[in-house]
């Protein structure tokens, strides 16, 4: 038996606080080039501080965000559609997704990363 899904809004705006330092961290390690990995306990805030997160660099100008949701993709062709969904209104990002999703389709590999987005 799997855990029931539990539903809830990110938090945004003035709701969003006492994350300042979540957010600096994150945003360095961003900047850097890093692969970050966020983990944390269901409900704990991870969807709200990314998304802050990709508001506040959006924000800058300096990256195309995107945010996407892989919770019911099933097969890692249901991952493709869901992150061609979301980064075709970003060329680079869908170009750059699209020739690393082919080619982990066309692999036949099972294992599913995200290693070649930056």
């Amino acid at each position: 038996m799997g855990l029931e899904k539990t539903l809830g809004s990110p938090v945004e705006g003035k709701k969003f606080f006492d994350r300042e330092h979540e957010i600096a961290l994150l945003s360095e390690r961003v900047r850097e080039g890093n692969h970050t990995l966020l983990v944390g306990q269901r409900r704990m805030g991870k969807t709200s501080v990314v998304r802050e997160l990709l508001r506040r660099l959006q924000a800058t100008d300096e990256f195309a965000t995107v945010f996407v949701d892989f919770e019911d993709a099933q097969s890692p062709a249901e991952t493709v559609v869901e992150l061609a969904t979301a980064s075709m209104p970003i060329r680079g990002v869908w170009d750059r997704a699209k020739g690393a999703s082919l080619r982990r389709l066309a692999g036949g590999s099972t294992r599913w990363d995200c290693t070649g987005f930056a």
